[in-house]
């Protein structure tokens, strides 16, 4: 009973759907950044995206990508800010997707995700190498991770004969003196 209960009370949301990589889901009392302050992640100029979508009480945005690929950014954040990405390239029949393919749709959700992202842009081929490195050592359907910078990137391309997502996460450390605390000014923060 108790079991069917618990079941019960359950709540379905997106983000229960998407899976952080890093599997790091511990909340604590000292975190850096209340979940209420977590903003969209994407630059709402980016011209990669369409029927964009932000739904606030799950920090989550969608969007498609040329109106076929669907492309899911959740974020959670404590000590440490987790993004997370999932680039759905075909959903039933992926029988037709090749891993360099998918190769390529991974290096195309970066550039979506991080567009207008200036340490992204100015490092971009140094961070490309690192990932086709990682990318040639694992291949498809298995976890790589490597640093960048001060952040940590992971990685799985799973391709099947039903599916091709690129779920890709990076995990940035909240500096403090990031971090704009209310009702303080700018220039004291």
């Amino acid at each position: 009973m108790g079991n069917i209960l618990l079941i019960l009370l359950l709540p379905i949301s997106l983000f229960a759907q998407l899976e952080l990589l890093s599997q790091n889901k511990v909340y604590r009392p000292d975190c850096k950044i209340k979940k209420e302050d977590i903003k969209p992640f994407l630059n709402p100029l980016n011209p990669y995206i369409n029927n964009y979508r932000w739904f606030d009480n799950i920090k989550t945005e969608t969007f498609f990508v040329a109106d076929s690929h669907k492309v899911i950014v959740s974020q959670q954040a404590c000590i440490r800010h987790h993004i997370v990405w999932e680039f759905h390239v075909k959903n039933g029949n992926a029988s037709n997707v090749s891993t360099t393919q998918l190769f390529k749709y991974a290096i195309k959700s970066m550039d979506i995700v991080f567009y207008n992202d200036m340490e992204y842009s100015l490092l971009r081929e140094f961070f490309l190498k690192k990932f086709l490195e990682k990318f040639k050592n694992y291949g498809v359907n298995e976890l790589f991770y490597f640093d960048f910078a001060d952040d940590t990137y992971l990685f799985k391309l799973i391709l099947t004969d039903k599916r091709a997502v690129v779920k890709g996460e990076v995990v940035r450390f909240l500096y403090k003196e990031k971090i704009k605390l209310p009702g303080i000014k700018e220039y004291l923060d």
